[in-house]
């Protein structure tokens, strides 16, 4: 059964990864003059906090996207609070931010070191979608995906969104058993980390280095 479930999941993170569009913020429901908050977490800028530039011969080097690999959830503003349990930080470097998609959706982005619980049930049957936003400085890195604390697949890392089927992870048990998704930049120096697990209703996710 074990060995099932790791193909399963093999072939679901294998998936075509989606490169998709940012533009704008939306404030209306997550932090800014109003509404409702995610947790405690600060809002920042679509895109993501400012990262530190890298000195070179020729000047610095921008970052494109999150300097580590982030959790997002994309669908309406609703439905992703709706999903969203709680947010806590795990360090000072937690943050999110909201960014507005072509078809009228938004997608969260979660940055640094931060515990995500999320509501399974309500995830398996509202259109909220999870990802993880590769920025340039992991473009060409690896990652390795472990079940049960066995290491199952490995997976080439580009610039943009790969998808995190967590729906299908759950309802096939590899969340039960317990996930981890552990990446490196391509030259080493930075890592990051997302372990996922289910117990009862409740799916965590962890982000940390």
């Amino acid at each position: 059964m074990t060995n099932l479930r790791g193909l399963a999941l093999a072939a679901l993170l294998s998936l075509t990864c989606a490169l998709i569009g940012r533009a704008g913020e939306d404030d209306s429901l997550f932090g800014g003059s109003g509404g409702d908050s995610i947790g405690s977490l600060p809002m920042v800028a679509p895109g993501g906090p400012a990262q530190p530039e890298s000195a070179s011969s020729t000047g610095p080097i921008q970052t494109v996207g999150p300097l580590r690999p982030s959790i997002t959830l994309a669908g309406s503003a609703v439905d992703v609070l709706a999903v969203v349990l709680s947010v806590n930080a795990a360090g000072p470097d937690a943050c999110y931010a909201v960014v507005n998609l072509p078809d009228g959706r938004i997608r969260v982005e979660f940055y640094g070191r931060l515990d995500l619980v999320l509501d399974r049930n309500r995830l398996s049957t509202l259109p909220v979608t999870a990802q993880i936003r590769i920025g340039s400085t992991f473009q060409g890195g690896i990652a390795q995906i472990s079940v049960a604390g066995e290491p199952r697949s490995m997976q080439a890392l580009p610039l943009g969104l790969i998808p995190l089927p967590l729906q299908q992870l759950s309802n096939t048990g590899v969340l039960s058993l317990g996930m981890q998704w552990r990446a490196r930049s391509p030259d080493g120096s930075l890592s990051r980390l997302l372990s996922v697990n289910q117990v009862g209703g409740v799916i965590r996710v962890e982000q940390r280095d």
